[in-house]
């Protein structure tokens, strides 16, 4: 090991510079000493009520152990009620550190003051600060140094503890060299295994910053690929959309003209004339009512198909969209291509109607890619069940194999015609924007047969209508 991998293991203060690793261990230090006095309170009320189920006829120390129980029970629940005030928020570990020192010392006091009554209980002390020393290391983000000052620290209490009981009070045998070894060398062990814990602690932290960032790069260039694909489609489909915005634009033109000239007659005209006039100025209203609905309607579905990067959630119509992306397709398929829709009554959902129209618009231009341009149908159909909306599109095209249907979601590069391009990275996006919707996707399929790919999507208005 290397002196600068050993010097991260043992002084690791640099890594708590990080502000997100210090807020881990911060929570962590929190959690920790409300762990910490809940075994404090826990053990004690155990050791306790055993010791009177069991002995209480015989134990002479009863009133003792009771009496250190009270003081445990209390010292416990103390350093609960710290967690929820702003200092012991702030500094948990300390307090953590400084309640394993105040057990100690009131177990220490204890097994002293019965020695005399029961001379073997001095050697329970090292097990007593075994157990306080490793709750410590387990419950809280301690740095080597401070186990290895905390262990010193429980070392040094029983020695001025146990010298002071022989001097002053008669009790005990005074410091035990070997307790005093064993502590030490428990010490030692402690603070190497908190080395490690929080080591490990910090390298998990940094794999997990880490895959944050490479998920959300991901998502980025899912994104770039998906808005690519879209920016493709829409060009495709650009020339059909301007000769389908003509016809109403044209249609407007020549009603606005009819009009202004019936207008102009109308001020010298009378009889039947002027009502043939007003039929025709009627005609003329409906006709300009029809063309700019349906400009407006197509500007709209236009607005819900290109805003792919928007984040807002809100209800929509899955139906509309699914007719929305088949009339955009319909605008860049061939006449041989029969496009049908079998689309049933379903709930509005919650949702990112701009991403689910990508997706849709994306599966239909699949199948439609599918069919190679040749005579070939495609269905899309959409019905609710009791949990799901559901929606299906199918094709008659060529087909998938067996392999390439198991890496249909594996985003991959490969090579076409000499050039890079990037292959079922748009399957690997649909996905994952539908499993973002609390949904999922299945794709069947059979080589020279057709595909049929099919969405769920959750629903909590269907449950509630299936319950009335």
């Amino acid at each position: 090991m290397h002196l600068r991998e050993l010097r991260a293991y043992l002084f690791p203060g640099a890594a708590e510079r990080d502000p997100g690793f210090h807020e881990l261990t911060s929570k962590l230090s929190l959690f920790g000493l409300k762990v910490t006095a809940g075994v404090t309170v826990g053990v004690s009320l155990f050791a306790t009520v055993s010791r009177i189920v069991f002995l209480s006829s015989t134990d002479i120390t009863l009133t003792d152990r009771v009496i250190a129980m009270v003081w445990l029970v209390g010292a416990g629940l103390l350093a609960y009620g710290a967690t929820y005030t702003t200092f012991g928020q702030r500094y948990a570990r300390a307090l953590t550190m400084t309640l394993a020192v105040l057990v100690s010392l009131m177990l220490n006091h204890f097994a002293l003051r019965v020695s005399a009554l029961e001379p073997a209980i001095e050697f329970y002390i090292p097990s007593q600060i075994t157990l306080i020393l490793l709750v410590g290391v387990a419950a809280v983000p301690l740095r080597p140094m401070q186990t290895l000052g905390l262990g010193l620290t429980l070392g040094l209490a029983y020695l001025v503890q146990a010298n002071l009981a022989r001097q002053w009070l008669g009790l005990g045998s005074g410091p035990i060299p070997e307790h005093l070894y064993f502590v030490q060398t428990l010490s030692l062990m402690a603070a190497a295994l908190s080395g490690v814990l929080y080591r490990q602690r910090y390298l998990n932290y940094q794999s997990y910053i880490r895959s944050i960032e490479s998920a959300e790069q991901l998502r980025r260039a899912e994104t770039r690929v998906l808005l690519s694909d879209h920016a493709a489609s829409l060009g495709r489909i650009a020339a059909a959309l301007s000769h389908e915005l003509n016809s109403p634009i044209g249609a407007l033109r020549s009603a606005v003209d009819t009009l202004l000239l019936i207008n102009a007659r109308l001020a010298n005209s009378g009889g039947p004339e002027r009502q043939r006039l007003l039929r025709l100025q009627a005609d003329l209203r409906r006709s300009l009512h029809q063309s700019s609905s349906r400009l407006a309607e197509i500007v709209e579905r236009m607005q819900r198909f290109t805003n792919l990067d928007r984040a807002e959630i809100f209800e929509a119509d899955i139906n509309d969209l699914l007719r929305d992306a088949a009339a955009m397709l319909r605008s860049d398929i061939k006449g041989q291509i029969e496009l049908s829709l079998d689309l049933h009554p379903l709930p509005r959902l919650l949702s990112r109607p701009s991403q689910l129209s990508a997706v849709f618009h994306g599966l239909l231009l699949n199948a439609a890619n599918a069919l190679g341009g040749g005579p070939g149908r495609i269905q899309v159909a959409s019905r609710s069940t009791d949990e799901h909306v559901e929606i299906v599109v199918a094709d008659d095209g060529k087909g998938m194999g067996h392999e390439d249907l198991a890496s249909i979601f594996e985003p991959r590069f490969q090579t076409s015609g000499g050039r890079i391009a990037s292959g079922n990275w748009s399957m690997f996006s649909f996905r994952r924007i539908l499993r973002e919707h609390g949904g999922e996707i299945e794709v069947e399929s059979k080589e020279g047969q057709g595909t049929r790919v099919r969405i769920l999507l959750p629903c909590e208005a269907c449950l509630q209508e299936s319950s009335l």
